[in-house]
């Protein structure tokens, strides 16, 4: 139950819930009260380690994360649920699978995943997409006697409309808000169902309870207050259903269940060691495996390889729906690798096999599956690489009919070694070199290395997408271009294992031993987990992490657990 002084501070933070179009400005309002000054309130859990202590018992001991420096929460302003989140909590909510935010507006952010909650504006276009959907929604969701009865959680006829009703705030609010209600929150919400009863029938009084939540700051939002720690006053304990919150959408991308829900009503996420145990079992959810894939699809930009076409009279082995299934390929290796195989990012990055349907096998021209259904096929070391070695990456880094080594070499860069060059001077106009009659895609691309204005970032390119050059514009395997053997040898410069290479597998190999890849990949979990940038403040804690996920062998699974074990999962800095 939430004391006195939290319905307190729950009154003074939140705004009334949005009702209409013409009430946009009162998410606003609701904002700028939550990230006002610091809020008042108990104590968000006793027990466990003081604030900031280095552990010493790992990734699952009571202390969490052994921390070297001295990590330091970073600012959490309130985050706006994404599209995925939205589709995500609906699902969970209201078993509605439709994905209703597939209409709205994109995210456009700082970050690779578009959840930086400073760079996630508001618009009245959006407002106008949150009220569309939570029409459609209310509607669905009451529409049916059946489905009704299960939302509501109380039968009408038996206990009264109004008692019913009232149940249906408390115990519906409860999930949608994430936390009980307050009691302001409690009367706005009956009020609502009082203005609306007398004039209609009990199931459109629900519904329009139902618009409200749907379009409240409290449901839209993430919200964290947390607590003063007097200690430290630049810092605030999250409250347990903060850290709740923070848990689901970290493993789930989605809402808490009723489990974790309970969990926090019975204070028992304060420390690391309740919080690990609340991880673990949420990590064995089939929700945990959806969500990393979806990660995984942001992290590699592989989201475009499904809608993939290709010229069918340059390249007769592509067909239609082509990109589908090698999207398919990608996502079945990656989702295989992290949960079923060795579950480590040396895996995603080197292993030998992949996963193919019939018609995988014939468009890759090997003798493989005979169904419809995808099976893991062995190629070798010396043909497969991890993901990077597929048809569908590869394609998506080529330009139209040719391959593109400045495009795959800055991806190689860029999102495995969070290394990319500066961008190029705006008064030098960037074409790719066509290949003349003869030449080769490497041999147009020399110009680069001899050009003073180009040669200082493409060193750091060319030479990691030549190693890719023995895979043709669709991903298929070569030897030979314009009749001439194919050189694949570079150097990789730039890291903590610089050195030679023959070929792509071997690039990659040695990529995957690089403290920058892996504190590259630890750093894609932290933007996309409390989602913000990588600022100086939060340097320490990634290194922390990169640490510990050397420790444990690179192993995936792992690593998003020891996300829960540092400080500023339970903490936040105060926002001046």
């Amino acid at each position: 139950m939430l004391t006195a002084q939290r319905n307190a501070k729950r009154r003074g933070a939140h705004a009334a819930p949005v009702l209409t179009l013409l009430l946009a400005s009162a998410l606003a309002s609701a904002l700028a009260a939550c990230n006002g000054g610091v809020s008042s309130g108990g104590q968000s859990g006793a027990g466990g380690p003081g604030p900031f202590s280095p552990g010493t018992g790992g990734g699952g001991g009571s202390d969490g994360v052994v921390q070297s420096c001295a990590v330091t929460p970073g600012i959490a302003p309130a985050r706006r649920l994404t599209r995925a989140e939205y589709n995500a909590t609906v699902r969970d909510l209201l078993g509605d699978t439709s994905r209703p935010a597939q209409a709205f507006p994109a995210e456009i952010g700082s970050t690779t995943f578009g959840n930086d909650a400073r760079a996630l504006d508001f618009s009245r276009l959006l407002m106008e997409q949150y009220f569309i959907a939570a029409q459609a929604l209310a509607a669905r969701a009451t529409g049916d006697a059946t489905q009704l009865a299960g939302l509501l959680g109380c039968d009408p006829v038996t206990v009264g409309e109004d008692a019913c009703a009232a149940t249906f705030v408390q115990g519906f609010g409860r999930r949608a808000y994430r936390r009980p209600l307050a009691v302001d929150e409690t009367e706005r919400l009956l009020g609502v169902y009082g203005a609306v009863r007398p004039a209609s029938d009990f199931p459109t009084a629900i519904a329009a309870v139902l618009r409200t939540i749907l379009q409240a700051p409290q449901f839209l939002y993430r919200v964290e207050l947390g607590a003063p720690v007097p200690e430290r006053p630049s810092l605030l304990k999250l409250d347990h259903f903060e850290v709740a919150s923070r848990l689901s959408y970290l493993l789930w991308g989605s809402m808490p269940d009723e489990a974790l829900l309970s969990v926090a009503a019975e204070q028992r996420l304060g420390t690391k060691a309740e919080v690990m145990a609340e991880a673990t079992r949420m990590l064995a959810d089939p929700k945990a495996r959806e969500l990393t894939a979806y990660f995984h699809e942001l992290a590699f930009k592989t989201g475009g390889i499904r809608s993939l076409t290709k010229d069918a009279a340059t390249f007769p082995s592509w067909a239609p729906g082509l990109g589908g299934l090698l999207a398919q390929e990608t996502a079945r290796f990656l989702d295989h690798a992290v949960w079923e195989g060795g579950g480590s990012l040396t895996e995603l990055l080197t292993a030998s096999y992949t996963f193919m349907n019939r018609d995988l096998a014939t468009f890759y021209g090997i003798a493989g599956p005979t169904g419809d259904g995808f099976e893991r096929v062995e190629l070798g070391p010396a043909r497969a690489s991890g993901f990077m070695t597929q048809a569908g990456p590869l394609a998506l880094l080529s330009s139209g009919t040719l391959t593109n080594p400045v495009r795959r070499g800055y991806f190689v860069r860029s999102d495995l070694l969070c290394d990319p060059p500066p961008p190029p001077p705006s008064t030098l106009m960037v074409v790719p070199p066509e290949p003349l009659p003869g030449q080769t895609t490497r041999e147009s691309f020399a110009q680069h290395s001899q050009d003073s204005a180009c040669a200082g970032c493409h060193q750091l390119l060319d030479p990691l997408g030549f190693a890719f050059e023995s895979f043709d514009a669709v991903g298929l395997p070569r030897a030979m271009e314009q009749g001439k053997p194919i050189d694949t040898s570079g150097t990789l410069v730039n890291t903590d294992a610089d050195g030679p290479f023959q070929n792509a597998s071997e690039l990659l190999q040695r990529v995957a031993s690089t403290e920058r890849a892996r504190t590259c990949y630890v750093k894609h979990w932290y933007e996309f987990g409390y989602g913000r940038g990588v600022s100086p403040e939060d340097q320490c804690a990634v290194d922390t992490l990169a640490a510990e996920f050397e420790r444990i062998g690179l192993q995936v699974p792992e690593l998003i657990l020891a996300l829960t074990q540092i400080d500023p999962f339970l903490y936040k800095a105060v926002d001046p």
